[in-house]
Parts: C-alpha cells; structure tokens; sequence
C-alpha cells in the first residue's frame, strides 16, 4: 500500500492526473501505475529492465526448450 499512496495517490504524483474524486479517478489512476510498472519502470533485480523486457528477454532465451 505504501507504493501506491505514495506514488499514484500523494496530491503533486505524476500518476495524478486530475483531483480524485470518484471510484472512477481511482481506477484511471490504478490502471497507468500498474502500466508504468509493468512498462517503464526499472527493476535492479532485473538487471535494471523492466518487467516487460524482463518477460521477453525471458520467453526469447527459452524458446524451444522443453518444458517436461
């Protein structure tokens, strides 16, 4: 929770597009943290990618290889 009060919620965010005022504004918000996180953002334990290029850069290696 600490994340998302901090990051997406906390007046002055870059997640906060316009004031919070409905269900609605939170989920607008939600929707591009989660997007930046999954996008944008670099993780250290990955090696400083994101979790998208992390995924690729995982299913790229793996190809082909048998899973049993």
């Amino acid at each position: 929770m600490g994340l998302y009060e901090n990051e997406a919620v906390a007046k002055g965010s870059p997640f906060w597009l316009s004031p919070v005022k409905t269900i609605a504004d939170f989920e607008e918000i939600t929707l591009y943290l989660v997007d930046w996180c999954n996008v944008e953002r670099l993780h250290g334990h990955l090696g400083n990618m994101s979790l998208e290029e992390y995924e690729q850069d995982y299913y790229d290696r793996n190809i082909g290889l048998s899973t049993g």
